[in-house]
């Protein structure tokens, strides 16, 4: 996907900043002007989107309270849930989750926040996602073929809980 680069909104910043210092100063720029929650920054990230990234727990909290679309997605498609999970953040999974997020949504690449965590080696990420989708769904459905066939060469133990939830057809994948 191309997308135009846009200049970073100046009230992404001073949301952001108030957002992670100063919630009296960001319900003030809440007030002043409610369409600050969607200022985005040059890669089409809300403040919201930049906590989650910097594992800002009570700013994300706070942002979700005061109306910060759970599933918003930057120019690539990225979700606060999927970035969350490829970077670990265990809490802050757990409270996206809590919150609404939409563990079905994928990026531009075509993958979710499970794949993001398998991908990148977060197996306790992996395993608290996985768990949130039942036994009878395919597990399949949550991961690009490419995607799939890079965690089964290089991250071996993703690779295994993968197995073990009963994807037989990984099995057959050759080797690297």
């Amino acid at each position: 996907m191309t997308t135009t680069k846009k200049p970073t909104d100046s009230r992404f910043y001073e949301l952001r900043d108030a957002a992670c210092s100063d919630f009296t100063l960001a319900e003030a720029l809440l007030k002043f002007d409610p369409t600050i929650l969607d200022a985005r920054n040059s890669i089409g990230e809300t403040a919201f989107h930049y906590v989650v990234v910097e594992n800002e727990l009570p700013a994300a909290n706070w942002l979700l309270d005061h109306g910060a679309d759970v599933n918003t997605r930057n120019h690539f498609s990225a979700t606060p849930l999927i970035e969350a999970a490829g970077l670990g953040y265990l809490n802050m999974c757990k409270l996206l989750l809590k919150r609404g997020a939409d563990l079905k949504m994928q990026n531009d690449c075509g993958d979710t926040a499970i794949a993001t965590a398998a991908e990148n080696g977060k197996i306790a990420v992996m395993k608290f996602l996985m768990k949130q989708v039942g036994d009878s769904e395919n597990i399949l459905s949550y991961f690009s073929s490419l995607t799939s066939t890079l965690i089964i060469r290089e991250n071996g133990r993703a690779a295994e809980l993968l197995k073990a939830r009963g994807l037989a057809e990984l099995e057959q994948l050759p080797p690297s």
